[in-house]
């Protein structure tokens, strides 16, 4: 999942919400602390028409502690693998 082209599902290079909250859709999503920092992370973000440059995504998502703390089963080195 962490594979910088995995969110791209459309492979147009851009994450829009849809391709976004896939994350939340993750092996360790059943915890509801990932879906709501999913979310959270999506309406923060900088985007422009309703989507992001897939690398620019990658970069946002592993900037955020938090999520690669639920990502990484409380391992944020792991998280960022």
């Amino acid at each position: 999942m962490k594979d910088e082209k995995a969110l791209d599902i459309s492979g147009d290079g851009r994450i829009d919400q849809w391709e976004f909250y896939r994350l939340k859709d993750a092996r360790i999503a059943t915890k509801f602390k990932l879906k709501v920092k999913v979310a959270e992370l999506w309406e923060t973000a900088d985007k422009q028409d309703g989507s992001m440059a897939r690398l620019a995504c990658w970069s946002y998502i592993l900037k955020d502690d938090e999520i690669c703390l639920i990502m990484g089963g409380g391992d944020a080195a792991k998280g960022k693998k």
